[in-house]
């Protein structure tokens, strides 16, 4: 009887407890593996990361030049429960996330200039696509000085 009751105190207390993680954990954890690939120059890992992605043609015209570095996530906005449709018609849930992050020339190895961004996220929620988790939508990039 005492195990029994100890039990569903433990189960009690489970269910009970509220995550406090915030809810831009995946989406920050996508761009920083976005981030990897664009300096790896590693197109599955990009492919990996984006809703809509580049020809690999297009990956590597778009990033030989330069990568990104030191990337922090300063805002993130909560999940828009309202459900939105993209132009094939695949229903998605939103999320934006505002960052910085340094420009590193490749040729020189060197810190260019500093970035500041947003980048929203989708959530397909219909399968297979739902099964991708968090991918990003678009973006936002503005140049400021170091």
């Amino acid at each position: 009887m005492k195990k029994n009751i100890l039990a569903i105190c433990i189960i009690l207390t489970l269910f009970s407890c509220k995550s406090d993680r915030p809810v831009h954990i995946e989406p920050e954890y996508v761009l920083k593996k976005w981030s990897k690939a664009i300096e790896s120059l590693d197109y599955e890992r990009y492919v990996e990361c984006e809703a809509y992605p580049k020809t690999f043609e297009e990956f590597l015209s778009m990033y030989k030049d330069y990568y990104y570095e030191e990337i922090q996530v300063n805002i993130a906005d909560k999940i828009i429960e309202k459900t939105e449709t993209d132009n094939n018609a695949n229903k998605y849930n939103k999320c934006e996330l505002i960052f910085n992050c340094i420009v590193i020339d490749r040729k020189s190895n060197k810190a260019q200039k500093r970035i500041n961004g947003n980048v929203d996220f989708i959530k397909f929620i219909d399968i297979p696509k739902s099964k991708q988790g968090w991918l990003m939508f678009n973006r936002t990039l503005i140049e400021t000085n170091l």
